[in-house]
């Protein structure tokens, strides 16, 4: 008999009610960019997700968002894991319709609303993406785009859905409940990451890690307990209060949160309530340096790029930074790579071995190399901290510079934010307009030719004001000097 018949559908008379936008799951914000590790940990819920209340209303509206992923978070919520989902269960995705979007799936283990072997789930836009022959936690809802169906099931995003392992925590508590035991008030799983960048990611940077220590701390109390071997950790019974979360480490490792990188800061627990709370612990490496011209002097503007010695590819990018002023009004800083895990690494100016007015020196390698055989490799250890400047050959390629200033006419400046001067380079990189006290310094290659304006936005409107355009010839010497005019837009007077 064909499986579609055979317990294929969820149980309607499951009692949970259809709930968006409350619940106890950890939050995390998601950027495709980021990886699979990331996409994994997309669907999340926390108490208040406005990732869910987009769909919701965008599908109250007909209209279906490209992408919905990023949810609030994470936040405690209510002491049970079985009303986040009409249908919750474990399983693998064995066949997948094309034309109707149901992923057909295998379950092994059911929690909740699943009546049979199989079920099918529709893959909700935005959501998790579904790949044959894996398995997931699923917490699946009702259809809202066929109210009458009541055997079509999708995952919403911010579901709680996930990839089997990162979902050990929430299975672990969903067993609990399931036999009465009730949810814990504080767990999750703990997690060794790093940069996901293809220049230095290695297959193991990104696990669980198990047997390690962690500790709850209230006030002068103080709880600790030991992740499995599925790095995960809970603690049953805790009463309201402000608490911090730390781990017993390996060298080399210190928690951090999982976007900002910074230690994870003191939560609040309210009473009667449970929180998923996931631990991400990252490696304490880093690499600083300066890239220094040939009159010894660090460039005002340079960008660098790391990788670990088996992953360095020429013309692919690496995980970069900036060495000068990220932004005008910031502080001048070196470039520094941190998080790094111990290895062997190479540093790389001009990676690309691009055209650059700001800094018209050829690829170099680390400490002042020409080519990867001539490199000297950087050895790194766990934790350890390292200065690395990297010594750019003479300037093969001539530069000039000019004077950019700008004129407001009727306008008043102090009703303007910071303008932005815009450049276009026919050849090799944009160069950046250094600001000076009351006009900008331009970097020119003698072979490119440039296209320049300004633009400032309004300091309390979304209006701005926009100034002429001017072609610069990068080898024309008799223009060392332009003036940007204000002469389109402004601000609306009140």
């Amino acid at each position: 008999m064909d499986h579609r018949q055979a317990g294929r559908y969820w149980d309607a008379n499951a009692d949970a009610p259809f709930a968006l936008g409350s619940g106890m799951f950890t939050a995390t914000h998601c950027s495709k960019s980021t990886g699979a590790r990331r996409k994994s940990r997309c669907n999340s819920l926390p108490s208040g997700c406005l990732g869910c209340l987009v769909v919701l209303v965008t599908l109250v509206a007909g209209l279906t968002p490209a992408r919905a992923q990023d949810c609030v978070g994470p936040i405690p919520g209510p002491r049970t894991l079985f009303k986040f989902g009409k249908a919750i269960f474990v399983g693998t995705a064995i066949k997948q319709d094309q034309q109707s979007g149901y992923h057909t799936f295998l379950v092994t283990e059911a929690f909740k609303g699943v009546a049979g072997k199989y079920i099918d789930v529709v893959e909700f836009p935005g959501g998790m993406p579904f790949e044959l022959g894996k398995q997931y936690l699923v917490f699946a809802d009702p259809c809202p785009f066929e109210p009458g169906n009541r055997r079509c099931l999708t995952s919403f995003p911010c579901s709680g859905t996930r990839a089997l392992e990162y979902a050990h925590a929430v299975i672990k508590q969903l067993r609990a409940e399931k036999s009465g035991r009730g949810v814990a008030s504080v767990y999750g799983m703990l997690w060794r990451t790093m940069e996901r960048n293809e220049g230095i990611w290695e297959d193991g940077n990104d696990r669980p890690l198990a047997k390690v220590v962690v500790r709850l701390r209230s006030g002068n109390k103080s709880l600790e307990t030991k992740t499995d071997e599925h790095g995960v950790y809970a603690f049953q019974r805790l009463p309201k209060g402000t608490y911090e979360v730390s781990a017993d480490l390996p060298p080399g490792l210190a928690a951090a949160q999982m976007i900002l990188k910074d230690p994870p800061p003191p939560f609040e627990l309210p009473s009667r309530s449970s929180f998923e709370y996931d631990i991400y612990v990252r490696p304490t490496g880093r690499i600083s340096g300066s890239v220094i011209g040939p009159e010894g002097q660090p460039l005002r503007s340079a960008q660098v790029d790391l990788y670990q010695l088996n992953r360095y590819r020429e013309g692919k990018p690496g995980l970069w930074s900036i060495q000068g002023q990220n932004r005008p009004a910031e502080r001048w800083k070196p470039f520094e790579f941190q998080h790094l895990p111990p290895g062997d690494y190479v540093l790389v100016f001009n990676s690309a071995n691009s055209e650059q007015a700001d800094g018209p020196f050829p690829r170099t390698f680390y400490p002042h190399a020409a080519d990867l055989a001539g490199c000297q490799v950087i050895h790194l250890a766990a934790g350890q901290t390292l200065n690395a400047d990297i010594h750019v050959r003479a300037d093969t390629r001539p530069k000039r510079q000019i004077t950019v200033r700008l004129a407001w006419g009727n306008r008043l400046p102090e009703q303007f934010s910071p303008p932005q001067v815009i450049v276009e380079a026919s050849t090799g990189m944009r160069p950046y307009p250094f600001p000076g006290h009351d006009s900008y310094t331009l970097n020119l290659l003698l072979n490119a030719r440039y296209t320049i304006h300004a633009q400032a936005y309004c300091r309390t409107s979304i209006e701005k004001a926009e100034t002429n355009t001017v072609t610069v010839d990068g080898g024309d010497p008799s223009v060392s000097e332009i003036t940007l005019t204000f002469d389109k837009g402004g601000c609306t007077r009140k």
